[in-house]
């Protein structure tokens, strides 16, 4: 005696969730069949892998002319935990999705030059708004040494004014 279960659901991303995208395709209990699929996000470049392999017989995931990535897998076997095992992710088959704003560069030396680039102009930036930052600094603590600033010349040190020397004599 046996049942067939069917089940469909839907996930609703948050905003900046769907960067996070994968598939796990093995599960506690064997699957005869599983469908997956996933409209990327358009403006990224999209990737993906399979680092623990896929089940035998299951055709790697493939992007269709609709810009949908899909993947039909059958006769999935169950996935059984056991003790002291390494993480159960890592050993279950799934795809991974990986976006990128700047695309993906295959040249590991393209890579490295761009990569260095993106990371020196990014220093470069902070560095130089530090320097903004400093020269802030120095003209609250010495407004004096601005040239024609209203508050400056409020500001500068003024020749001591003389004081009538009182004698001894005088004061009583």
């Amino acid at each position: 005696m046996g049942s067939i279960v069917e089940y469909h659901f839907n996930y609703d991303f948050e905003d900046h969730y769907i960067f996070d995208s994968h598939w796990v395709v093995s599960d506690q209990l064997f699957t005869r069949s599983a469908k997956f699929s996933l409209k990327p996000f358009p403006e990224w470049a999209v990737r993906w892998s399979w680092p623990a392999g896929l089940p035998p017989g299951t055709v790697p995931p493939k992007q269709e002319p609709d810009k949908v990535v899909r993947m039909t897998a059958h006769d999935i076997p169950a996935f059984e935990i056991e003790d002291y095992m390494p993480p159960e992710n890592e050993l279950k088959f799934r795809v991974l999705f990986i976006y990128s704003q700047e695309g993906f560069e295959q040249d590991p030396a393209k890579f490295w030059r761009k990569y260095g680039k993106k990371r020196y102009d990014a220093l470069e930036s902070f560095l130089s708004k530090r320097k903004e930052l400093g020269k802030l600094r120095f003209q609250r603590r010495f407004p004096q040494r601005l040239p024609g600033c209203k508050i400056a010349e409020d500001l500068r040190p003024r020749p001591a004014v003389s004081q009538p020397q009182l004698r001894a004599s005088q004061i009583r």
